[in-house]
């Protein structure tokens, strides 16, 4: 905020909050689908200065005591620099995503591929950055220190997508690099889950049983396309579907499915009576329930994360970004808390941020913590104070409220 001038601050804000208000009177389902792509969004840019900093000295060093991380006036990260309040490459992914589901009802591949392309498109910042990180790390400079290359960090999944289709695309095409075990994929679907489960909340008479026949014919098929795009490991997939199928259900049902104890319910019972193919149920059972010990026991967040993995790969992505949700339930401290644990846990803290930004934007919606009145929905949300300071957030919330 202190960086923005007061009068375009001013600007921001307003537009801000008269869509914050289309957004409030939505009805619930469709509120909470439009809350979670901009939770995402924002833990995302929340939590990008401090992207891929594994040295906790580093990380300790900079933040000393600081209660308010989030938005840090300059980039630390030591692979990429960009202004504070852009946003990471997974979270761009979820912007070409939501762009290719203008007009749309579902996930369409063409539409999808031809958004990648025109986000990272030979001319985009991202590709003049890559050159550079390419120059850089020459084997012939191997010696020499690196600084980080200035402009954002095209991740390797969207690499791997470009080159499959520079020479166009057909069905059978693998757009996606199978030993990636990392969360582009689900990144990138949250707006779709966030359309699919706005559709599916449109009626109110639908039965338990029909719900769950509907997400695994039509919401899980789907999803699986788009996760496919980006990741085919199994590692990958099976998470990434766990994760859009609880997300699914924190839109659909509210706070309530962000609770350990029912989401190991919901799992189960999936698992019983509708299995999703691709979902690897002994492995997520057994990690929800390390997770489940470290809610009940309060367990160091930081530490877990240190244990169970801080790189972009799952597991550790998933059950870093799962504690970080069931903790902020457990113990009713909310969005805000999630976000600030997991940029202090450094790694690739933004995968993280994205699921549980998702999650817990969902959950509790968005909180006026700024000198405005609005329909504040729990003091646990989404502060906007926070929205304002997120790059792009105009289009994010005007392309969700057009889904």
């Amino acid at each position: 905020i202190l960086k923005m001038s007061s009068i375009a601050y001013e600007v921001k804000s307003k537009k801000v909050f008269e869509l914050l208000q289309q957004v409030a009177v939505l009805p619930p389902v469709k509120r909470r689908a439009v809350h979670a792509f901009m939770g995402a969004a924002v833990g995302d840019a929340a939590i990008r200065p401090f992207h891929w900093v594994y040295n906790r000295t580093t990380l300790e060093s900079e933040l000393g005591d600081s209660e308010k991380p989030e938005f840090w006036p300059k980039s630390v990260s030591p692979f990429y620099d960009l202004p504070t309040g852009r946003r990471s490459c997974y979270s761009d992914q979820g912007v070409a995503m939501l762009r290719s589901l203008k007009n749309k009802k579902q996930f369409d591949r063409t539409s999808f591929i031809t958004s990648m392309r025109d986000m990272f498109s030979p001319t985009s910042e991202y590709a003049i950055a890559l050159k550079m990180r390419k120059e850089a790390y020459d084997p012939a400079k191997r010696l020499e220190e690196r600084q980080p290359v200035v402009g954002p960090y095209q991740q390797s999944a969207v690499s791997f997508l470009l080159q499959s289709t520079d020479k166009g695309d057909h069905p059978d095409n693998e757009t996606a690099d199978p030993t990636s075990k990392e969360s582009d994929g689900f990144c990138a679907s949250i707006p779709l889950i966030s359309l699919l489960c706005s559709g599916m909340g449109s009626s109110q008479s639908r039965s338990y049983l029909s719900q769950h026949q509907i997400m695994k014919e039509e919401f899980f098929p789907q999803v699986l396309q788009a996760i496919n795009m980006l990741q085919t490991n199994p590692v990958s997939v099976s998470h990434s579907l766990t994760a859009a199928g609880l997300l699914g259900n924190i839109i659909l049902e509210g706070v309530c499915a962000c609770e350990i104890q029912q989401i190991l319910h919901t799992i189960q019972q999936q698992q019983q009576e509708m299995p999703i193919d691709h979902i690897d149920y002994a492995v997520i059972i057994a990690e929800m329930k390390v997770i489940q010990a470290a809610v009940d026991s309060q367990e160091d967040f930081i530490g877990f994360v240190e244990k169970h993995g801080k790189p972009c790969a799952n597991p550790g992505c998933f059950m870093g970004g799962m504690l970080a949700v069931c903790q902020a339930v457990a113990e009713k401290k909310g969005y805000p808390w999630a976000i600030r644990n997991i940029l202090r846990s450094g790694g690739c803290n933004c995968s993280k941020g994205n699921l549980a930004g998702a999650c817990l934007g969902a959950a509790y919606g968005v909180h006026y913590d700024l000198d405005i009145n609005g329909p504040d929905e729990s003091p646990l949300g989404i502060p906007v104070s926070w929205i304002v300071q997120t790059d792009g957030i105009e289009e994010i919330l005007t392309s969700c409220l057009a889904l």
